[in-house]
């Protein structure tokens, strides 16, 4: 028994220098396979007989659409290429051809920005559905024929900050559903804009709240629920009679300038 258990010893010691050796070492295949050549190895693609699909990284890709004819063709393509991932970095829309959002359902996730800016004949934001937050920022602007911002329904967080500006024919924020915006949320120069009801669920924002130069709107309902917010300006709403939707705000106060 004594010699047997002195033979096993040496055995796996043997083995242990033997695996240390570059030289010997085996290659593992599975690593650098691409079958299909497209720079992405076998176990980061999802179909390796495909050069033209592969698995993107968590980050996504950002991503620009300007024309009607992009937005409708882009889920097919990407759920191709990106193996239905759903993950974008930065999303811009814009365009005076742009005038449905509906194709874009494959969109689940934004990690950066999402920018819907100087569109002509888009009408609501139906399509983007199935986005729940933003990473970054959300910039709604120079859309002149906006009515409606339902279809950011899910959208409940933004890590950055919410713009919304210069949307001449927008009623309302109806169709939001936040609870926080992590910096700033500008909402200014929306001429036809009459009511905040749509930010009934937002209760923080981290920096600059600013309401201005809206010049249909009579009072802030819709705030009640705020109840953090890093500074706050309402500014040149001449309509703007009573401040009652910031009663859960420490100490709120109008500043004309």
């Amino acid at each position: 028994m004594r010699h047997s258990l002195a033979f096993t010893i040496s055995l796996f010691a043997v083995t242990a220098c033997h695996t240390t050796n570059p030289d010997d070492a085996p290659t593992d295949t599975a690593t650098v396979t691409d079958a299909d050549q497209d720079g992405y190895p076998t176990g980061e693609d999802c179909d390796d007989s495909n050069p033209g699909a592969y698995l993107w990284g968590p980050t996504g890709q950002s991503v620009t659409l300007t024309t009607q004819t992009a937005i409708d063709d882009f889920c097919p393509g990407w759920e191709e290429v990106a193996c239905g991932t759903g993950a974008v970095t930065d999303l811009a829309i814009t365009g005076e051809q742009v005038n449905d959002l509906s194709p874009l359902t494959c969109i689940t996730s934004i990690d950066g920005t999402l920018s819907i800016t100087q569109t002509a004949d888009l009408t609501s934001l139906t399509g983007l559905d199935g986005i729940s937050s933003i990473g970054g920022n959300l910039e709604l602007s120079l859309n002149t024929g906006l009515v409606s911002l339902q279809g950011l329904n899910h959208l409940t967080t933004v890590g950055g900050g919410v713009d919304i500006y210069l949307n001449s024919v927008l009623p309302n924020v109806d169709g939001l559903a936040l609870t926080s915006v992590g910096q700033y949320l500008y909402i200014t120069e929306n001429p036809e804009l009459k009511h905040l009801h749509g930010l009934s669920t937002l209760t923080a924002v981290g920096a600059d709240l600013c309401v201005g130069y809206n010049a249909k709107l009579t009072n802030l309902d819709g705030l009640e629920s705020l109840t953090t917010v890093g500074s706050l300006l309402v500014q040149w709403s001449e309509r703007l009679t009573e401040l009652d939707g910031l009663t859960r705000i420490p100490h709120p106060k109008k500043q004309d300038a």
